[in-house]
């Protein structure tokens, strides 16, 4: 069997195939440091499927400003840390079009509001899908 890796900021791994989606625990978020020195913005994925997802879309290798992907929703709020006090302008969160990426989405909007500077830009409207009427 093969998976593809992603290391985590506490030493564990988030793995997937087309067959398989786990994780070896410590489970957290990554954190990834941008192209950019002192970049204006963080982005914020879900997963690192998301992640690699637009690497591939803006044919980068890293991402120019820094990003986290949360490997689970409920990693959320590990992510702040990271943000607090570190200078962003802008936090582009790429989190899924459904009710827990709305939930999140909600709250990632609450932390923004105390964050003097630091501005909020939900990025799922790039991929919203319609849903089919049956």
């Amino acid at each position: 069997m093969y998976a593809l890796g992603f290391k985590n900021e506490d030493g564990g791994y988030e793995f997937r195939n087309p067959f398989f989606k786990s994780c070896v625990t410590p489970k957290t978020i990554t954190f990834i440091r941008g192209t950019v020195a002192k970049p204006p913005a963080i982005n914020i994925f879900e997963g690192f499927m998301d992640y690699l997802s637009a690497v591939i879309r803006k044919s980068e290798i890293v991402l120019q400003n820094d990003t986290i992907c949360l490997n689970s929703l409920y990693c959320l709020d590990r992510a702040f840390p990271y943000i607090i006090g570190y200078g962003y302008q802008t936090l582009h969160n790429w989190l899924d079009n459904n009710k827990a990426g709305q939930r999140a989405t909600n709250l990632i909007a609450e932390f923004v509001r105390t964050q003097e500077g630091l501005k909020h830009q939900p990025m799922n409207g790039l991929y919203h899908v319609a849903t089919l009427n049956s």
